[in-house]
């Protein structure tokens, strides 16, 4: 998985920084911007729950509005 200028745009992590891990919130971050540049397969080695906490998220944002 390459690099883009896209990466650039993620929010600095203070976990990943002070133990060189991912936490779940860069994996989730990761995944949205695979899925804004469409790659799907991407997404999902990111982070599998994106795309079903994507859908529940506008789900429940219907519902309450």
């Amino acid at each position: 998985m390459t690099e883009s200028w896209t990466n650039r745009f993620l929010l600095p992590c203070p976990f990943k920084h002070l133990t060189g891990i991912d936490c779940p919130g860069c994996g989730f971050q990761r995944s949205l911007m695979a899925l804004l540049k469409g790659n799907w397969a991407e997404s999902r080695l990111y982070y599998p729950k994106a795309v079903p906490v994507l859908l529940l998220a506008v789900f429940f944002k219907k519902i309450l509005n």
